[in-house]
């Protein structure tokens, strides 16, 4: 029996060694006003005040080397070149979560952990094809069935200190609950098509 993998959805994961770079725009991000997010259970967040902080020209060397790890990625999946559109970052605490949601608007998404102590709470993707399922993921559930890469209903991948995710933007995602006493700093940013 030959099987067919199809419509899969790549996610890619890069360490970024820690540098100056993140030790800046760990400072920049410190220093920029916030405002509760409602996406985070009200948990700080950059987005309402700017969504721009790549843009901050001390940070040019760092968003070329996000945009370069981005293209590998979209050239390994026939995409066309991306640029990096908008940045903010999401401050979760004690008791935070960040709500399931999509990123309109935006070809490919990406989540950097500038802070991520013990027992920070995963990234989690909710597999797209559950509604298309219907009967097939309820029955198998109720059985007790399996859980394999091939039928999970939801994907966790653990946030690390210094951690890049990038995935398509129309893939759900959020966190549960958070349940630490420090607090996970995390860069997120959209991409579009790049001018020729």
């Amino acid at each position: 029996m030959k099987q067919h993998l199809l419509f899969p959805t790549v996610v890619h994961t890069h360490y970024i060694e820690p540098s100056s770079n993140t030790r800046l725009l760990k400072d920049i991000i410190d220093r920029t006003a916030k405002k509760p997010h409602i996406l985070l259970e009200s948990a700080p967040s950059t987005y309402g005040t700017t969504q721009t902080l790549l843009n901050n020209p001390l940070l040019a060397e760092f968003k070329r080397d996000l945009t370069a790890i981005v293209n590998d990625w979209a050239r390994s999946l026939d995409i066309c070149p991306l640029e990096i559109t908008n940045s903010w970052a999401n401050i979760l605490g004690p008791g935070h979560r960040i709500d399931y949601h999509r990123h309109p608007r935006s070809v490919v998404s990406g989540a950097f952990y500038l802070s991520a102590p013990e027992g920070s709470i995963d990234l989690e993707f909710r597999n797209p094809l559950m509604p298309m399922k219907q009967m097939e993921s309820f029955v198998w559930e109720q059985i007790g069935g399996g859980v394999s890469f091939l039928n999970e209903s939801v994907h966790k991948i653990p946030c690390e200190e210094n951690l890049l995710i990038i995935f398509p933007s129309w893939l759900e995602h959020g966190s549960t609950e958070t349940n630490t006493t420090s607090e996970r700093i995390t860069l997120s940013f959209n991409t579009y098509y790049r001018d020729k």
